[in-house]
């Protein structure tokens, strides 16, 4: 019930900032988004014990030398974070506190930069937090998802054709986690934007056929040229995840398929600033879970771009509010919500079964 809370806050929050006091200052922004930030920023940090690596990052602080291995990987900014909080005695429970700060901060000014495009915040925070759970997945992956929070703005530098900070914010990410590389991916495939929509539209559908036939190949190019993702082929991480990993991920296919009709109709929101980019990266990106199954480290770099799940399913958004079809939205935002709420009630386990330190 906390994750329901914390929903329903920050989107009537964001959605009255978006219809009444939204301002481009970025102080009088973020004064008015105040309490979707303290929200988001709160839970996170008072969690206790939400998802399997809790202790093992409570262990740094009392044992600091396994931090060394985060300096050999050259991912100097958490080591350097981590080591401020062990130095100035800030407590174990410190660095979910600067974690969740982070990464709230990075989200709702992502969600200002999309707002001057053209968007509405609040329906792409609703699909940021029930349809990607990147910020359930951000109490369990620290250093990962800190990075992670990087790669809107990754998206909104190559789209924008600033090349140098698109490079730059790629080798920032990587200093929190070095599987961020992955990032150098957005330029190009953002060039599938090019393609006429029913081009795109068959690429998006011969993509998982693709990949259910690439184990060989993605084994062969990791192990001769990815050389950061060679140990993962002999540990645990190389083994392939259980089929009910991609249920949720098959799950969205009917709402992607209701896209494709529109798309291919002209329905794309002109205006919005891009949205043709972004549908691009998702058609390259999305099917990365058929991958799964062979390769269970292939969840990391794919979820790097759940982010950009997100925007389909607002040209489905707007398309049905522009039409006025009142019937058909609902039953859109309950097809999105059904999964969620099982998730966080009846079927709720490891980031989504939320405890704190409190009491």
């Amino acid at each position: 019930m906390v994750y329901i809370f914390i929903l329903t806050l920050v989107v009537i929050n964001l959605y009255t900032v978006d219809k009444f006091y939204y301002n481009k200052s970025i102080i009088a922004f973020f004064v008015s988004v105040s309490p979707s930030f303290f929200i988001l920023w709160l839970f996170p940090a008072i969690q206790f014990g939400v998802g399997d690596d809790y202790f093992a990052y409570l262990d740094m602080y009392s044992d600091p030398k396994m931090l060394e291995r985060f300096y050999m990987r050259s991912e100097y900014f958490f080591y350097h974070i981590y080591n401020i909080i062990v130095d100035y005695r800030l407590g174990e429970q410190f660095i979910f506190f600067f974690s969740s700060f982070f990464n709230s901060l990075l989200l709702l000014l992502a969600m200002k930069c999309l707002k001057n495009k053209g968007y509405s915040m609040w329906f792409l925070f609703f699909c940021f937090f029930v349809v990607t759970n990147i910020y359930h997945n951000q109490m369990n992956g620290l250093r990962q998802y800190m990075a992670l929070m990087f790669f809107p703005f990754v998206f909104l530098a190559a789209i924008e054709k600033r090349y140098i900070t698109y490079v730059i914010l790629v080798v920032i990410s990587c200093m929190f986690h070095q599987s961020a590389i992955v990032g150098l991916l957005i330029l190009p495939c953002t060039f599938v934007s090019k393609l006429s929509r029913k081009s795109q539209m068959c690429l998006f559908f011969v993509i998982p056929i693709l990949f259910s036939f690439s184990s060989g190949v993605i084994s062969y190019f990791i192990d001769n040229y990815f050389l950061l993702y060679r140990n993962y082929l002999d540990n645990a991480y190389g083994e392939g995840l259980p089929i009910s990993s991609i249920y949720t991920k098959i799950y969205y296919i009917p709402v992607f398929i209701y896209f494709w009709y529109l798309y291919i109709k002209g329905e794309d929101e002109v205006g919005l600033e891009g949205i043709s980019q972004a549908i691009g990266l998702w058609i390259c990106t999305y099917w990365l879970f058929v991958l799964y199954l062979d390769f269970g480290f292939i969840f990391r770099i794919s979820s790097y771009f759940f982010f950009f799940n997100i925007f389909p399913l607002y040209v489905v958004w707007k398309s049905l509010v522009r039409r006025k079809k009142v019937g058909a939205l609902l039953v859109f935002f309950m097809y999105l919500l059904a999964p969620y709420l099982a998730k966080v009630t009846f079927l709720s386990r490891d980031v989504f079964e939320y405890k704190h330190i409190l009491f």
